[in-house]
């Protein structure tokens, strides 16, 4: 079974002198905006909006898990799987958008070749520049409205998210495009452990992830 990775000893910071029900609140609600992160960069944004969108944030995730770790334990998680998970799931907010368009099909083609071939179909749609991603006109250049009958990347965007909903709806497709768990990450320590440095505002941090 995966071990739940381990936290290295840090110095106490200011963080340190609040009351727990204090840090409680305070890892609850950087928590619950780590979780918000994929609603300020949604995928009908253009590539580069999204990344302008998620600068305003930089360092959130590192926050979050740092008050995970000195906030005392009350979802009954460790705090070191908590600060893991945190930390993936703010690393993870483009690269889960990536995941989602470039999964390995081989099974899912086998298994259901025509939501494979609609999966690849949205994909390819969603992974077109949009005119968000052009440059900026010379001045004095005219500007067009754009084409009328350009596809709506909202539309897009919807369309693809439920044919997401519809493939992990079949069984053995659960995961399908989402990052890895904890079980799957402690699983990449097989060859060894894995230490991850936090650095935060409030502390510093190492967490030691093993396999075993």
């Amino acid at each position: 079974p995966a071990q739940a990775p381990a936290q290295a000893p840090a110095p106490a910071s200011g963080v340190g002198r609040g009351s727990a029900g204090n840090l409680r609140r305070a890892a609850g609600l950087l928590a619950d905006a780590v979780r918000l992160l994929p609603s300020v960069a949604p995928r009908q944004l253009a590539r580069t909006d999204q990344q302008y969108a998620l600068g305003g944030f930089a360092g959130l995730a590192g926050d979050a898990a740092a008050l995970a770790l000195a906030a005392p334990e009350v979802t009954g998680e460790a705090p070191a799987a908590r600060a893991l998970r945190l930390l993936e799931a703010g690393r993870a907010v483009l690269l889960a958008q990536a995941l989602e368009t470039r999964d390995d099909l081989t099974e899912l083609r086998a298994r259901h070749p025509e939501l494979a071939a609609r999966f690849v179909a949205a994909r390819d749609a969603l992974d077109r520049p949009s005119d968000g991603d052009a440059p900026l006109p010379d001045v004095g250049v005219a500007v067009g409205v754009g084409d009328p009958l350009a596809p709506d990347r909202d539309e897009q965007a919807r369309t693809f998210a439920a044919l997401l909903t519809e493939i992990r709806s079949r069984e053995g497709f659960a995961s399908f495009g989402l990052p890895p768990s904890l079980r799957e990450l402690c699983a990449q320590a097989q060859s060894g452990h894995l230490v991850l440095v936090n650095v935060s505002r409030y502390r510093c941090d190492a967490l030691l992830v093993g396999a075993d």
